[in-house]
């Protein structure tokens, strides 16, 4: 495998990882719109409708549940072949650095402040050593 096939392999669940991380958010919001209620102030309104806006809005919100659930359950399925390629990777500090970024979505900037090297360093020669090493026990 490339060096860059074995990139694109590990850092596919970054992506994964955005979309749920949106889909909560709106899942949130889902959920306290369809748990919204506003007290009545003054005149009562008698609102008559063929359809229960409630009803849509909570199968809305459990529409969305479910498809986070699915997303959830495929970045598992994502991290755990990850982990076990990283189980291989012989030097200790390339397979910390593989942990970091593409199983714990650990930015440039955290992992340098941790391991008290530059960013740079860390991005350019460190991070393409690890994923030479990583691509070794793919597939």
């Amino acid at each position: 495998m490339t060096t860059l096939e074995t990139k694109q392999w590990l850092n596919r669940g970054w992506e994964l990882n955005e979309t749920i991380n949106k889909k909560l958010e709106q899942q949130y919001k889902a959920f306290n719109s369809a748990c919204n209620t506003t007290p009545s102030i003054g005149n009562e309104k008698i609102h008559t409708s063929h359809t229960n806006s409630t009803e849509d809005i909570f199968a809305a919100y459990i529409d969305l549940s479910r498809e986070v659930d699915e997303l959830i359950d495929n970045l598992c399925i994502i991290k755990m072949e990850i982990l076990d390629v990283l189980k291989f990777v012989p030097n200790r500090f390339y397979r910390k650095i593989l942990y970091w970024h593409c199983f714990q979505f650990k930015d440039w900037e955290w992992i340098a402040e941790q391991t008290n090297i530059s960013k740079a360093s860390i991005k350019k020669y460190h991070y393409i050593k690890a994923i030479e090493d990583a691509g070794k026990f793919i597939g």
